[in-house]
């Protein structure tokens, strides 16, 4: 959580802390991501975050979030 509220405050230009709602939400997102994908059988290796080169799914659930946060509107608008 506090890595979370650290790109929140490079990203957003916010000061949050671990137990704002924005952080949870962001962080359920990421838990959510996490079980989709193991839930899932072996990804080829032509896909880039693949088993292969991802197998905790780290940089799948940490691509998200950022790609959550840079659409967000606080982004988009400072």
């Amino acid at each position: 959580l506090v890595n979370l509220t650290y790109l929140m405050k490079r990203l957003w230009l916010k000061d949050v802390t671990t137990s704002d709602a924005e952080v949870q939400r962001v962080y359920d997102m990421m838990a959510a991501v996490y079980a989709d994908r193991a839930n899932q059988s072996p990804m080829p290796l032509s896909c880039e975050l693949n088993d292969g080169n991802d197998p905790t799914y780290a940089g799948r659930m940490w691509s998200a979030a950022v790609m959550f946060m840079i659409t967000d509107p606080l982004f988009l608008t400072w």
